[in-house]
């Protein structure tokens, strides 16, 4: 917005949220941290989504028990090789692209949502994982910091801070009690912010201000 403002110092300018539809993710009231516990990403496979740091980042934290599945279409074959050349087949899966359906079902068995991107608006991945009660660790780019609040519903790194990205892996899923408390902040922040319903007033708001004769 600050952005455009100074691009056009006149204009009327309102922002609205990307949303998520709430009621579709489902989390289980009674689920638990799973041992090990299972870390998710999902986007484009290539730099711009971290995915290489997210590698690097598993295989410095390879100590600590943990799956990782990483789905989306890009460079599959090349984080493919890259998962066995570091040795790291045991513990990452790369299922190539996936649907709807298997998305749903993935956020459903994860523990962790991961995207540690170097570029993003504000990510519906992120948004879906939220409301799927997951703690988030992604990076402060874009409008991401509106969405994951450090150290309440997940953790922002900074881009390219590898280390810091393994601390952080194995820090949200350290203590169960605390990554409880951080998959309700997800799930609330969702629903007090992110949710269609909300979204869906806001546009009809603005149409209503623009319309001919309001």
């Amino acid at each position: 917005k600050s952005k455009m403002s100074t691009m056009q110092p006149e204009a009327n300018i309102v922002v609205l949220r990307n949303g998520v539809d709430i009621a579709r993710y489902k989390p289980s009231k009674t689920r638990q941290l799973h041992d090990p516990p299972t870390y998710l990403f999902l986007g484009r496979l290539g730099n711009r989504k971290g995915v290489y740091d997210l590698v690097k980042a598993i295989e410095m934290a390879k100590d600590t028990p943990g799956k990782f599945i990483i789905a989306g279409d890009g460079e599959i074959e090349n984080v493919k090789h890259l998962v066995a050349s570091k040795g790291l087949s045991d513990k990452v899966v790369v299922p190539g692209w996936i649907g709807q359906e298997q998305k749903e079902e993935l956020l459903s068995q994860a523990d962790v949502y991961v995207l540690p991107s170097y570029n993003e608006g504000l990510p519906i991945s992120i948004l879906e994982s939220m409301a799927a009660a997951l703690p988030i660790i992604s990076t402060p780019v874009g409008g991401i910091a509106e969405a994951v609040k450090q150290g309440e519903n997940g953790y922002l790194v900074k881009p390219g801070d590898v280390i810091d990205l393994a601390d952080k892996l194995v820090k949200t899923t350290a203590d169960c009690i605390a990554w409880s408390k951080m998959c309700q902040s997800s799930l609330s922040t969702a629903q007090a912010g992110f949710s269609l319903e909300q979204i869906e007033t806001q546009l009809l708001k603005i149409y209503k201000q623009v319309l001919p004769g309001n």
